[in-house]
C-alpha cells in the first residue's frame, strides 16, 4: 500500500511540475484563417479561391469589435494566387483606425472581418507590398457580420482580383488560472514529502 501511495505521489508531483511549466510558457491567442475568393454570393468558397492567410492576436476568443491598436501581438499574412504576399508590415493604414469585428456564428464558430474607412483607398485595411500591389478590404462598421468585399490590384497596371473574404477562428488558447496548477503543485509537494518521510522511517528501522 505504501509503495502505491509513493508511486501516486510521484505521479502527482511530476504532473504538477509539467503542468506548471507548460502553463507558464503558454500564452492566450486567437487565430483566424482567412480566405479570399472571386465570388459575390455572400458565401466565401463559392468562387475560386484567390488567396489564403491568417490574422491573429493575443487574447481570448470572444465576440466584439476591437481596434488593432488595443490588441497585442497582432499578426497578418496573406498569400495570393497572383504570387503576391502581404504582411502586417505592408499595412498602409494606422492601427488606431483599423478594427476587427469578431462575430459568434453559433456552435462554437467565430468569424472576423476588418472594419474602418481610411486612406489610401478608403478601405478598412489596406496593404501595399514591396511589388506595389495593393490589397484593400471593403470599409465596414462594427457589428457587420461579413463576408465583406475586397480587391487586389497592381498600383502600376490593371486589377488582378476582386471578390469577398472572411476569417474563421482556428483556435483560442486560454491560460488557466494560477490557482489551478498551484493546487496541483501543493498536492504534489505533499505527496513527495510523505514519500520521503516513509523512506526515512523505513531506513531507520533497517
Amino acid at each position: 500500500m505504501s509503495s502505491f501511495l509513493g508511486f501516486t505521489a510521484r505521479v502527482f508531483f511530476a504532473f504538477s511540475i509539467a503542468f506548471a511549466v507548460n502553463t507558464g510558457a503558454a500564452t492566450a491567442g486567437v487565430l483566424f484563417d482567412i480566405r479570399w475568393d472571386d465570388s459575390d454570393t455572400g458565401v466565401v468558397g463559392d468562387g475560386n479561391i484567390l488567396g489564403t492567410g491568417q490574422f491573429g492576436y493575443d487574447g481570448i476568443l470572444a465576440p466584439g469589435h476591437f481596434s488593432l491598436d488595443t490588441l497585442t501581438d497582432v499578426s497578418f499574412a496573406a498569400f495570393f494566387t497572383s504570387g503576391e504576399v502581404y504582411t502586417l508590415a505592408d499595412l498602409d493604414t494606422s492601427l488606431d483606425v483599423v478594427g476587427v469585428q469578431v462575430t459568434d456564428m453559433g456552435g462554437g464558430a467565430f468569424s472576423m472581418i476588418f472594419t474602418g474607412n481610411s486612406a489610401p483607398t478608403l478601405g478598412s485595411a489596406d496593404f501595399t507590398n514591396s511589388n506595389n500591389f495593393l490589397l484593400s478590404h471593403e470599409p465596414a462598421d462594427s457589428g457587420d457580420v461579413g463576408p465583406a468585399l475586397f480587391f487586389e490590384t497592381s498600383t502600376i497596371t490593371t486589377g488582378n482580383g476582386v471578390g469577398e473574404y472572411i476569417g474563421l477562428a482556428r483556435s483560442s488558447a486560454v491560460v488557466p488560472e494560477p490557482t489551478q496548477f498551484a493546487i496541483w503543485s501543493v498536492f504534489g509537494m505533499a505527496g513527495l514529502v510523505g514519500t520521503r518521510r516513509k523512506r526515512r522511517n523505513r531506513n531507520a528501522v533497517i
